[in-house]
């Protein structure tokens, strides 16, 4: 029976330090997924503020008349990850983030910012004033 005793803790401690191995190499797989989808979650919340400022602007310039609109855009803009930018030669919205750009179109044809510009820098909060069609941005 001696014998036995000292078997069982022999394998009691293979089996345990087996399962040790099995559960780090979980845990690491998992973690390295995690770390692989990062760069693919902030390329879809570009693609989303994207969107949300075309589809905003479109909005407005369908709208008659005099007409003013606040945009709402990700709080993740307040960390500095996102940079909007807005090319009214081109109608295209550029999305700036840390792991590239992200762009979309939009249909509207008369829009700058309050100094006159067609190419400028769009805040998180930024005001859409419809008047008359012209639709200029100001922040």
């Amino acid at each position: 029976m001696i014998y036995l005793k000292a078997q069982n803790s022999t394998e009691f401690l293979i089996m345990a330090s087996f399962s040790v191995l099995l559960f780090s190499m979980v845990v690491l797989m998992y973690y390295g997924n995690i770390s692989e989808t990062q760069p693919l979650v902030k390329s879809l919340e570009a693609n989303k503020i994207c969107l949300t400022a075309s589809s905003t602007i479109d909005a407005m310039a369908a709208l008659p008349g005099n007409s003013t609109y606040r945009l709402n855009l990700s709080d993740k803009l307040d960390y500095g990850d996102y940079t909007i930018i807005l090319a009214a030669n081109s109608s295209q919205i550029l999305v700036n983030y840390s792991g590239g750009i992200s762009g979309c179109r939009f249909m509207a044809m008369n829009i700058s910012n309050s100094t006159g510009s067609t190419l400028f820098e769009f805040s998180k909060n930024a005001s859409l004033i419809n008047n008359g069609g012209v639709i200029t941005v100001a922040p």
